[in-house]
């Protein structure tokens, strides 16, 4: 199974002290691939660093996310400027 791993799931992964951790990381075993943005990870990297800091983090970089199980797409601008276009109609 493939599902989009949103920023609210890498956190709790991440964060031993999150409440969600040991759900979140049972989330994540029964993934086959992990679809995901680079702009999801850099929040979710910013918003550990906030809250525990550094270190916490970087445990972010190794949760599961081999080249074979999980697909990072990059967002573009032009990405941006088609979704505002979208809510502005």
């Amino acid at each position: 199974m493939s599902a989009f791993v949103d920023s609210s799931v890498w956190f709790a992964a991440a964060a031993t002290r999150d409440a969600q951790n040991e759900r979140a990381k049972s989330i994540l075993q029964s993934i086959d691939q992990y679809l995901t943005t680079d702009l999801v990870l850099v929040e979710t990297c910013q918003l550990l660093k906030a809250r525990f800091g550094r270190g916490v983090a970087e445990v972010l970089f190794a949760l599961p996310m081999s080249p074979g199980s999980s697909k990072i797409t990059r967002v573009r601008c032009s990405d941006v400027s088609i979704r505002c276009t979208w809510t502005r109609a």
